[in-house]
């Protein structure tokens, strides 16, 4: 009968184990207060409405990867993979958690707690000796609840918040960051190809005239020195082409690493015709903020992720200090406890006891060596420390706004120059071959016009190219850069 009934304390003990461990690993997946984010897929980008794209699966990468990449598909995989948005993001999931924290201090605490103590005597005689011994099983539940405070709880759940929103705000400003490079990198690659193609069209054209050179020389119209000049053209030209191929190699390498993924991966970026330094010499049409330098920087001080974050680290460091001084007031604790066979740690009963315990305690802090006025003068420095960061900010993004301002202007400007030029050097090209063909023009002339008309390529390239990222840091400038952008 004994065995029975230890073994069916056995059976309860273990159960309530189990039930226990089971319970606990159900809290791991619940959310009471729906603060955690849920799986991470295309981030929605402070500019758009909905996110761009499915998600951030393996397939969809390859899938993207396997044909000519496009801008807008670069750009969601670097949002998927590059580690920087994975941390941030990440970091922001931490802060979440961190709130249900916070406000977990609202529910009451219960623990639970199972024992078994035998307490052995053995007394020894001289003819024989005596032992007793006292086998207890002992369980236990304390539940705790903190009843009423002055204002910490509240305090604390609204710093907790406050960072949670500085982290998305920081998420946000990363991400738009992230897109400003992404697309960069990937103009500085379709430029760099661009450019390749120039090159080679410069080349072809040199290799032309070498050879036309030599013809003429043959017949006679021409001096050996002509053609040596006309190699050397070809030359410069062959060394021009091989030298921006590698740059062409090194812009994919750095667009791939932006994007997150390997740079050894082959990247063949989607034809951009834009970039086609004889394909539109016309000005790109100028946006309409172009002219409201003013209201940009108002629209930036009032919605751009770094000041919201500025403004949310401040919010939480008031918080923080309003924590603090609830420290120094009263608080109400409600405290129930079931003993069964005595407390932990308390000498064994002699026999089966129950106690049950209520109390509600009202506590007072009265000295605490000075400690929380300290932390008081500490937390007070923290805040204006915050709002200096805060006014700091502030003058950087009006800055930015500005200096983005500013770039955009030049450029739109470069891009009007730089068609004139693209267009003068090439008409000048086509007249230098005629007049030298009808033997109205030295080999020199078409040797220069040759070189004016290659650089004027690159300058078209490259205004091009910085124009579309200019255009996109001062949208970024604003804090409301998105996927919409790329078809504006």
């Amino acid at each position: 009968m004994k065995s029975l009934s230890l073994l069916l304390q056995r059976l309860v003990a273990t159960a309530l184990i189990g039930l226990t461990m089971t319970a606990a690993a159900s809290a791991q997946s619940l959310d009471l207060w729906r603060v955690l984010p849920g799986e991470r897929g295309i981030p929605v980008m402070p500019g758009d409405a909905t996110p761009v794209g499915a998600t951030c699966a393996d397939n969809d990468t390859a899938a993207a990867l396997a044909a000519p990449l496009a801008l807008a598909d670069a750009i969601r995989i670097a949002l998927c993979s590059n580690p920087r948005a994975r941390q941030a993001w990440l970091d922001a999931a931490a802060q979440a958690a961190t709130v249900g924290l916070s406000k977990a201090a609202y529910l009451p605490t219960v623990n639970a707690s199972l024992s078994k103590s035998y307490d052995a005597v053995r007394t020894p005689g001289s003819f024989n000796s005596q032992r007793s011994g006292n086998q207890v099983h002992g369980a236990n539940l304390t539940l705790s609840w903190l009843l009423l405070d002055s204002g910490g709880r509240a305090a604390n759940v609204r710093q907790a918040e406050q960072n949670l929103a500085a982290a998305m705000a920081g998420h946000d400003g990363l991400l738009q960051s992230l897109f400003v490079g992404t697309a960069q990198a990937y103009y500085e690659a379709a430029a760099a190809s661009a450019s390749v193609r120039a090159a080679q069209q410069a080349e072809d054209t040199a290799r032309e005239s070498a050879q036309a050179t030599e013809t003429k020389l043959q017949l006679g119209a021409a001096t050996v020195v002509d053609m040596l000049q006309a190699r050397t053209a070809l030359s410069q030209a062959t060394l021009a082409r091989v030298r921006v191929e590698g740059q062409a190699r090194t812009s994919l390498g750095a667009l791939a690493h932006v994007m997150g993924i390997d740079v050894r991966s082959p990247l063949q970026l989607a034809a951009d015709a834009d970039l086609d330094p004889l394909a539109s010499t016309e000005r790109p049409v100028a946006e309409d903020y172009l002219q409201q330098l003013d209201s940009l920087i108002n629209e930036a001080l009032a919605a751009h992720p770094t000041l919201l974050a500025a403004r949310a680290q401040l919010a939480s460091a008031e918080a923080r200090l309003e924590a603090v001084r609830s420290e120094g007031f009263p608080s109400l604790t409600l405290t129930h406890s079931n003993f069964r066979n005595g407390r932990p740690g308390s000498t064994l009963p002699t026999s089966l006891t129950y106690e049950r315990i209520t109390a509600v305690t009202l506590s007072f802090p009265i000295f605490e060596g000075l400690s929380r006025n300290y932390r008081m003068h500490e937390q007070r420095a923290v805040v204006e420390s915050r709002r200096a960061d805060l006014e700091g900010v502030r003058s950087q993004v009006a800055f930015e706004v500005w200096r983005a301002f500013e770039a955009l202007r030049v450029e739109t400007g470069s891009v009007a120059a730089s068609a004139d030029l693209m267009r003068s050097a090439h008409e000048s090209l086509l007249a230098a071959k005629a007049r030298y063909q009808a033997g109205a023009a030295h080999t020199v002339d078409v040797l220069t016009a040759q070189k004016d008309e290659a650089n004027a390529r690159q300058e078209r390239i490259a205004a091009l190219a910085s124009w579309r990222t200019s255009r996109l840091r001062l949208i970024a400038g604003l804090g409301r850069l998105g996927f919409w952008a790329l078809g504006a």
